[in-house]
């Protein structure tokens, strides 16, 4: 799967089963620069048997899937071309065929 960020274009690949999203220097698979309200370590995004899952990592601004809230003690599917928001920013989630 990738994940491209909507403001800026850029495209990451989801290589890893967990899958860390933040600002944080450390300790994240993708590190979301020049935004503040994004959290050390958002979100994750987790694959299980090829399903892919996003949970909330007790993020000050919350994530969103599909613009629905997700919850730090929830895996929540995602479907392919999905929208996922951590605080105000949006990420367009693809599964490669």
């Amino acid at each position: 799967p990738t994940l491209t960020r909507k403001n800026t274009g850029e495209t990451v690949q989801i290589t890893k089963q967990v899958f860390c999203i933040g600002k944080a220097d450390q300790g994240v698979d993708y590190k979301v620069t020049g935004n503040r309200s994004i959290s050390r370590r958002h979100a994750y995004i987790t694959s299980i048997n090829g399903v892919n899952y996003l949970r909330d990592n007790n993020s000050t601004n919350h994530t969103f899937l599909n613009g629905i809230q997700v919850y730090s003690n929830m895996d929540v599917v995602i479907p392919d071309n999905s929208i996922i928001r951590l605080s105000n920013e949006e990420f367009l989630f693809r599964i490669n065929s």
